[in-house]
């Protein structure tokens, strides 16, 4: 309610208009969270699964009956775990907070992902005051290379100008 309501969450909205002409079999929603990306995500994909360490988090999201799983860990350590093909990784709003979160690029089952990073001016990346990680957009696109991925669509979005969407796909 606090980020849709008072700061005015506007990635469900951005993201129903991206996703509008895609679709996908397996998807993995990192940072699941309450599911507010998530209800949108399944209008896109046959088989949904959200991935959170938070179990509070996780019980509000299976309430809206939208995942078809849901696993209480931590998303690297799930991706280690995790063998079988993934269409498409979503990390949304979860890069600020993880020190790894360049590792998403290393795992080869992955045919695409869409991420959000805060974009930084600094290179590589930037601690911030508020102890969030923001990125150099070179580094995402330098990750993505680095691991056979090609960035295919980047941009800001509108209204939130430290963010950037990004979709980086298996060449």
């Amino acid at each position: 309610k606090h980020l849709s309501q008072v700061l005015e969450y506007q990635l469900p909205y951005y993201l129903s208009r991206y996703l509008s002409d895609k679709n996908f079999k397996h998807v993995v929603e990192m940072g699941c969270g309450t599911g507010l990306c998530g209800q949108i995500i399944k209008k896109v994909s046959v088989h949904l699964r959200g991935v959170d360490f938070s179990k509070e988090m996780l019980k509000k999201a299976e309430q809206k009956n939208i995942y078809d799983e849901l696993d209480c860990q931590d998303a690297i350590e799930f991706l280690n775990q995790h063998l079988q093909p993934i269409a498409c990784l979503m990390a949304f709003d979860v890069s600020p907070y993880m020190p790894d979160f360049l590792k998403i690029f290393e795992f080869e089952n992955i045919g695409e992902i869409l991420l959000t990073i805060e974009i930084s001016e600094i290179y590589p990346q930037n601690l911030e005051a508020s102890g969030r990680i923001s990125y150099h957009p070179k580094t995402i696109e330098e990750e993505a290379k680095k691991h056979t991925l090609s960035i295919s669509t980047e941009g800001k979005l509108l209204g939130l100008s430290e963010t950037a969407l990004v979709r980086c796909k298996s060449r």
